[in-house]
């Protein structure tokens, strides 16, 4: 778990990487040392972008392959600027953005011997990760609320993936993750 002060310190680092970004058409370039030992520790992170509500943009990684800082400032620039969705973010809009950081936990693998069975299993509140063959997609857990069902669900992850909804083989396999979101607003509501 991660402190307060950390959630700001992270927000804050996605916050400059955009405005960054907008001057310098490039990500924010950390100083590491800089950052407490817990944000220096390689994790993964999604940063999702939202105006009025509506999502903006959003960008993350399953590997944690850097440090959760310079993780955090790479995803921030890229849902801003190379989300393929969306046009990049304009100035204006980026003094509107809610930026929300979801910091993962690790990937676990469902075993499963059908469809049948991987439905019975699958659980709203946690991230998915769908894999078959070289194809790969995944839904952060808040993504939960708009599917009324885990077939509805898992149907988009496959579509998500490129695939049919329908499609089953014996290539697919699942992992979950839980994660940690947070955003300015949700950190107000503990001061």
């Amino acid at each position: 778990m991660l402190s307060t002060q950390e959630k700001r310190l992270l927000l804050q680092v996605a916050h400059d990487s955009i405005l960054h970004g907008l001057r310098y058409a490039g990500q924010l370039p950390l100083k590491l040392d800089q950052f407490p030992e817990s944000l220096q520790q390689h994790r993964s992170s999604f940063v999702s972008l939202f105006i009025n509500q509506r999502m903006r943009g959003c960008v993350g990684s399953l590997k944690a392959n850097q440090p959760l800082a310079e993780n955090v400032a790479e995803n921030a620039y890229n849902a801003a600027f190379r989300d393929p969705r969306y046009a990049p973010l304009s100035p204006l809009e980026a003094q509107r953005v809610d930026i929300h950081v979801a910091v993962l936990g690790d990937l676990h693998p469902i075993s499963f011997d059908s469809e049948k069975q991987l439905l019975e299993q699958l659980q709203s509140g946690t991230g998915v990760v769908f894999n078959a063959g070289p194809r790969r997609s995944t839904f952060l857990p808040s993504v939960w609320q708009q599917f009324g069902t885990p077939r509805e669900f898992l149907a988009q992850l496959k579509q998500a993936a490129g695939l049919p909804q329908d499609y089953w083989g014996a290539d697919v396999s699942i992992q979950y993750y839980q994660i940690e979101e947070f955003n300015e607003a949700s950190l107000e509501d503990h001061n």
